[in-house]
């Protein structure tokens, strides 16, 4: 008879275990994710000591984003930033007559599109012509599609490359290309 009643308890004790860690472990998916770094280091939980961040909102803004050299200010003057970014290559050439062609086709682009600057440089032996300042090299292609519409006898010439570009009143933490 005794038995029967230790059994009872036992079966008793087994179910209000089971219960009891079923019912913990429901409490544990029932968490919410933290929002921030800082958010997950400042929760208070049982058995953990408590951390105070100070910080700037600056750097609490900046934590969490991936810095590529795409939105690397690489210099500034007044409200313009030089940044790495894209523009549009509409001619290269290293004959006698290179450098007259390059300002040529400057001044058919300036006259098509005159919100978008043209750059003539010279490296040797090639003189460039290079299109735009772009951040992202979407907005490049976008434009060099125009480009090309608009002025199809160099067609065949144009494409998109990386380089620095000047971006007026640039602020990196806003302008977050994907490229």
């Amino acid at each position: 008879m005794a038995r029967k009643g230790f059994s009872g308890v036992f079966i008793t004790i087994c179910i209000s275990i089971t219960l009891s860690l079923s019912a913990q472990s429901n409490a544990t998916y029932q968490k919410t994710v933290p929002a921030s770094i800082f958010e997950a280091l400042q929760s208070i939980s049982e058995g953990e000591g408590i951390i105070t961040i100070h910080q700037s909102s600056e750097i609490r803004n900046r934590v969490g984003h991936v810095l590529t050299r795409n939105n690397q200010i690489l210099g500034k003057e007044g409200n313009m930033y030089t940044v790495q970014g894209f523009r549009i290559q509409a001619y290269t050439g290293n004959t006698q007559e290179s450098k007259s062609e390059a300002y040529s086709r400057a001044a058919r682009i300036q006259n098509a599109f005159p919100e978008y600057n043209c750059y003539i440089t010279f490296g040797a032996p090639f003189w460039r012509l290079q299109v735009g300042d772009f951040l992202t090299q979407q907005e490049a292609e976008e434009v060099k599609d125009l480009l090309k519409n608009a002025l199809p006898g160099i067609a065949k010439e144009v494409y998109v490359v990386r380089e620095k570009v000047r971006i007026r009143n640039y602020n990196p933490t806003t302008e977050m290309p994907n490229n």
